[in-house]
């Protein structure tokens, strides 16, 4: 979920400049940063626009599976101007792993990255919180209970300039007891409200679906039980009290399923979810709605004949955008050749209609791509293509909208 943003007016590698008075169907077309230029990336989190439609980026640089790179992962962010070109790129951590997952924007535009740090002590990861100015210089840098295992894995930056951020942790002492965490952070870092969330069902939260004057919705992993899938949403109050859990039904009785979530409307769900364990074609990218007691509205395979799974998830104006990879290899794998896949972008109304589907990145097997849409509906897409030979990556930016 991210704040809205305005439109972008934005020249293009491949289509020159483009304003967003266009036909919707137009295609925007895709820019390339090569390794040499933005430095080591080695994976992308999240994604968010200024509000002057500067793109930020945040990931980590190459993991440890890269055996020629052999460099301990730092945070990384990085900001690409509406004209298209690199505007700064910024690394930050030290001696231990460290990884940003989710960034968000301040009404100032300062930005705020959460993630995890010291994560190369087995029974140790602290939740990593920082901050920098537009221009990448950092404001502040906090961490919490570095005692325990607790990452950070999504942000959201309220009007207010407080900062809403989520996450999980385990005690790992005990290693029994674990929970979801949600912090709320003054526009200096400061803690102003801290929640652990412990009992038989919530093992954390994963990420924040929307804030509003009802409430705060996050999507939370659970123990699975019975006919329940992993996954829930709960609807919490402003200062942290839970109101409501809608579970998320499993695509099939028995099976555990991953998925996407998002809100579709005020009172409406859309679930992108896969079921990696059943050989079911059906199951592999099936996109769903919801209401709020869990109730399916509809159900919509959108994978073609090929076997394909999801990759990212968005809402916007009653448009759902999915992200799709498809290959005949594994579905999922540890290692990040396995992850690169060829990409498409999907277009479902919130009726359940398929209003288009193109291939993005011009058919290049890419990483996991991180997703936005904009007020306007033009979608901005990043994602790493790997030279398998040598090992070095090249940043890939897509913009384009929906066939309508």
């Amino acid at each position: 979920m991210h704040r809205s943003t305005p439109a972008l007016s934005i020249c293009l590698l491949l289509s020159g400049c483009v304003s967003t008075n266009l036909n919707p169907s137009a295609k925007y077309g895709v820019q390339s940063y090569s390794e040499s230029l933005i430095g080591d990336l080695g994976h992308i989190s999240d994604i968010e626009l200024m509000n002057d439609s500067t793109i930020v980026l945040v990931g980590n640089t190459s993991p440890f599976y890269q055996p020629k790179k052999k460099r301990i992962p730092d945070g990384k962010i990085v900001a690409i101007s509406p004209d298209g070109s690199l505007k700064w790129v910024r690394q930050f951590g030290g001696l231990s792993v460290d990884g940003l997952r989710s960034v968000s924007i301040t009404p100032g535009d300062n930005i705020v990255a959460v993630g995890v740090k010291n994560s190369n002590q087995r029974d140790h990861a602290a939740g990593w919180h920082i901050s920098t100015d537009k221009d990448g210089h950092l404001l502040w840098e906090k961490t919490f209970d570095l005692s325990s295992w607790q990452p950070t894995l999504d942000v959201f930056a309220e009007n207010t300039g407080e900062i809403l951020a989520v996450g999980r942790f385990i005690n790992t002492d005990t290693e029994q007891e674990r929970g979801a965490s949600l912090f709320k952070l003054d526009a200096n870092g400061e803690v102003i409200l801290r929640r652990e969330y412990v009992d038989s069902e919530t093992q954390g939260f994963l990420r924040i679906i929307s804030v509003d004057a009802n409430g705060i919705t996050v999507l939370a992993e659970i123990e699975p039980e019975g006919e329940k899938s992993s996954r829930a949403v709960i609807h919490l109050s402003n200062s942290g009290e839970k109101i409501e859990t809608t579970f998320v039904p499993p695509l099939r009785k028995g099976f555990s399923d991953r998925s996407y979530i998002e809100k579709a409307g005020k009172s409406q769900l859309a679930v992108l979810s896969q079921n990696s364990f059943a050989d079911i074609p059906q199951d592999r990218a099936a996109l769903r709605l919801l209401d709020y007691n869990g109730e399916e509205i509809w159900r919509r395979s959108i994978a073609r004949d090929t076997p394909q799974y999801m990759r990212g998830l968005a809402s916007h104006q009653g448009l759902l955008y999915a992200i799709l990879s498809y290959s005949n290899e594994k579905p999922f794998s540890f290692t990040q050749r396995d992850n690169v896949r060829k990409h498409e972008l999907v277009c479902v109304s919130t009726k359940g209609e398929i209003l288009g589907r193109q291939d993005i990145f011009g058919g290049h097997k890419v990483s996991w791509p991180a997703t936005i849409v904009d007020n306007s509906g033009i979608v901005t897409i990043a994602a790493l293509k790997l030279d398998e030979t040598t090992e070095v990556y090249d940043l890939l930016i897509e913009r384009t909208a929906c066939n309508q």
